[in-house]
């Protein structure tokens, strides 16, 4: 569809263009590397937090960092990947298989995690706020994939797609 600018005057078209989406991938490759780089500093920044969570695990015999460590690990290969070459070495893998689906994996809903997080009693807010980057950063590749490495034909009979699965806090 063809429709004049506001702005110019000029006939623009809203069509997507071949450019519009390969500029609109590079865009979007670079906002998950931008959010990928800027978790290393934000990790270091949660020393004190880390070590103070830690004193309180260890009294209580829980789990919750550890947690956040295997999600971020993964997290962190997937989108490291995105980031680098705009595509990911075993597709099928974080699509289909049951432990490693984007979809499904996540901190939030987790119980033990979830007391943690959501206690108003619980003052870590560096902590808080790295969690919340992963999550975002998880929600960005979910969308990336969908969008441009999946096929655009309609998932089968009995396949969810990848954000189907995800739980929001």
């Amino acid at each position: 569809m063809v429709e004049t600018s506001l702005n110019t005057g000029q006939k623009v078209s809203n069509e997507p263009s071949e450019w519009g989406q390969l500029e609109t991938k590079e865009t979007d490759r670079k906002l998950i590397a931008q959010i990928f780089n800027s978790l290393n500093p934000d990790f270091w920044a949660t020393a004190r937090e880390r070590s103070r969570l830690h004193k309180i695990e260890w009294k209580a015999k829980t789990n919750v960092w550890a947690d956040v460590q295997i999600y971020n690990t993964y997290l962190a290969g997937v989108a490291s990947q995105i980031a680098d070459y705009g595509y990911l070495e075993n597709l099928e893998l974080v699509t289909t298989d049951k432990y490693m689906n984007l979809g499904q994996l996540h901190v939030f809903g987790e119980k033990d995690f979830d007391n943690w997080f959501f206690s108003p009693a619980n003052d870590f807010p560096k902590l808080k706020a790295y969690v919340q980057k992963l999550d975002y950063l998880r929600l960005l590749v979910i969308d990336y994939v969908e969008t441009y490495l999946l096929p655009t034909t309609p998932p089968a009979a009995g396949v969810q797609p990848l954000a189907a699965a995800t739980v929001t806090p």
